[in-house]
């Protein structure tokens, strides 16, 4: 379980932080884009924490439980990196994925959300 989740979270770094050399001006990402990743609370001690993406790189953490920092924390991506975000995104076909997964029902497991806006 946590070898899975390590994974997932090394996967996330390198798909917000692994933009390459992209350029594109700041127009031609829509304005309402984002992005928004949510763990939540298990039985146990699951990392619970919010991570939010914004068009204009803003980057917002909120740790809550089972996390080093519990606390907001800000920082700023690159619109190279944000725009390279959004072009994975689309290659993945994001909005034909399914809306939900559903586990096998144990309860046991965290709750991960992942939500885009692209208007």
């Amino acid at each position: 379980m946590k070898k899975r989740y390590a994974i997932f979270v090394l996967s996330l770094a390198l798909v917000l932080f692994g933009g390459g050399c992209v350029r594109l001006a700041a127009s031609r990402l829509p304005q309402d884009f984002s992005i928004r990743f949510e763990s939540g609370p298990c039985f146990g001690s699951c990392p619970w924490y919010t991570l939010t993406m914004m068009a204009d790189g803003t980057t917002l953490y909120e740790g809550h439980g089972f996390v080093m920092v519990k606390e907001r924390r800000r920082a700023t991506l690159s619109l190279e990196d944000v725009y390279a975000l959004k072009k994975k995104i689309d290659h993945i076909d994001f909005f034909s994925l399914d809306d939900r997964y559903i586990t096998d029902g144990t309860g046991y497991l965290p709750r991960y959300a992942f939500f885009v806006r692209d208007l």
